[in-house]
């Protein structure tokens, strides 16, 4: 609760309830997937060919979708999705208050990695001597 949630790699069912937090799910293999949150954004990334049915929900907030076989219905309180996609296998259930809804095509756009950590100084014992000739 109370938390920026991300999720990646995910492979089979999850179930998350959150307030005051965006939620972000990067699928890999769809399983079952039930999403509650309250005063924030769900954005869910899920692979192009996968089959799942969906039904969401957002109170004060809208939803988009790049799957163009879902319904979608945004009013100026209520917005909902619904359908199947590829035969409707996995089922995905979203409901936010006060918070948009996206339904993504592909994976999360990954944060830069960091940068390199500094080469390390050798302390003097590990510096050898110079020698004369």
């Amino acid at each position: 609760r109370s938390k920026d949630i991300r999720i990646s790699g995910v492979s089979s069912n999850v179930q998350v309830k959150n307030e005051n937090g965006p939620v972000e799910i990067e699928v890999t293999k769809l399983g079952n997937i039930e999403v509650q949150d309250d005063r924030a954004d769900i954005r869910i990334f899920i692979p192009e060919k996968s089959s799942f049915q969906v039904d969401a929900q957002a109170r004060n907030g809208e939803i988009q979708s790049d799957f163009n076989e879902l319904k979608i219905e945004n009013g100026d309180n209520r917005s909902t999705a619904s359908g199947s996609v590829n035969g409707g296998t996995s089922h995905i259930v979203l409901n936010n208050q006060h918070g948009s809804i996206e339904i993504r095509k592909g994976e999360a756009v990954a944060s830069p990695p960091a940068p390199p950590k500094p080469a390390r100084t050798p302390k003097k014992s590990e510096v050898p001597e110079p020698t004369e000739n």
